[in-house]
């Protein structure tokens, strides 16, 4: 069956798959925005791998925090 049940809702399956693609994307996300934000922080300030380190670890800090934010509802059930 495709990706739609017979009502119109989604298989819920392909929502679960759905879910864990968007949760990856934003781990990825995140940490390269980290990434790319301390990389331009050290362009700007000459500082050599300081804020790239930094904005590495800030990244995937909120990266965890927000996947845990999105996962917590679903560990209570």
């Amino acid at each position: 069956m495709d990706d739609e049940a017979l009502d119109g809702s989604p298989d819920a399956a392909s929502l679960g798959v759905w879910r864990l693609v968007g949760l990856g994307m934003l781990l990825v996300g995140n940490t390269v925005a980290g990434l790319v934000l301390g990389w331009l922080a050290d362009r700007h300030w000459n500082t050599s791998p300081v804020f790239v380190l930094s904005g590495i670890a800030i990244g995937m800090v909120t990266a965890f925090i927000s996947a845990w934010l999105q996962i917590k509802p679903f560990l209570s059930r």
